[in-house]
């Protein structure tokens, strides 16, 4: 008995993957779709983390297909009082693999507009991208950590006051966003205000907690004005950040997706 986690749809990134020549991505994509189409259908069930992803397999007929979301299992370590973060210097924050999709072109923009907050990266970067990052002349200020080890996590948060999410959901085959995006449900753990993509699977957690703000990820003007209404509003912030650890304590967390994949797994 095998199940699939298809946690990604690999057809949709493929376009983006700048190391591969470009005559030749389209050809890819095509042929992982037609692979995906007969091989999945052969498994005893198919994960998806998207409702994107998850219409696409009903489409293709594919009969044992679920979505089980990517929500952190919720820990401890994270605790945040308000003193404690109205003390932080501001500071925007980005962690995990930065993809050419994570739009920090636009976000570089906004920074340079914003002469007096910090950007700290940790993680590492996509191959080939820092070549293009390096042109930007605030690039050389940015705090790069490099890659962490998961239980550093909680010490890599308490570097920040905002953290970044933003992606180009255009260019993954997920246009409505994902909820494969962990870091977006561990910084609201952490219980910071995310900067999230505008698109729909995130508007609906914003309108629901109020727990960040939604903005185009290719409009530097828009990321400008949420991080400055963040470090200007700071106790709104913290407020934002507080709404979204709650967030994931009652809704966003492994629990709520256990039951489901457990009673997949024991039917199989």
């Amino acid at each position: 008995k095998v199940v699939f986690n298809l946690r990604e749809f690999y057809p949709g990134i493929i376009h983006d993957k700048a190391y591969l020549p470009k005559i030749a991505r389209n050809v890819i994509a095509v042929l992982m779709e037609k692979y995906l189409k007969s091989s999945l259908k052969k498994y005893n069930a198919v994960f998806t983390v998207t409702d994107d992803t998850d219409n696409r397999l009903e489409k293709w007929g594919i009969k044992n297909h679920y979505v089980i979301k990517n929500f952190p299992v919720v820990s401890s370590r994270f605790t945040l009082s308000k003193e404690e973060y109205l003390s932080r210097k501001n500071v925007l924050g980005y962690i995990g693999t930065v993809y050419w999709i994570s739009c920090q072109k636009e976000v570089l923009k906004a920074l340079a507009e914003l002469p007096d907050i910090k950007y700290y990266v940790a993680g590492v970067i996509e191959e080939g991208y820092v070549d293009v990052l390096e042109t930007f002349p605030n690039w050389k200020n940015v705090d790069f950590a490099g890659p962490f080890k998961k239980e550093e996590i909680s010490t890599v948060f308490s570097k920040m006051t905002i953290s970044n999410t933003l992606r180009d959901f255009s260019r993954t085959g997920s246009p409505n966003g994902s909820f494969g995006v962990l870091k977006i449900f561990e910084s609201m753990e952490a219980g910071l205000p995310v900067l999230l993509s505008d698109v729909k699977c995130y508007r609906e957690i914003v309108e629901k907690y109020n727990c960040g703000i939604c903005v185009d990820p290719h409009n530097s003007q828009q990321i400008k004005e949420a991080i400055q209404y963040l470090v200007e509003n700071k106790e709104m912030a913290y407020q934002m950040g507080q709404n979204g650890r709650r967030a994931v304590l009652e809704e966003y967390n492994w629990e709520s997706q256990a039951k489901l994949y457990i009673e997949v797994l024991t039917n199989i």
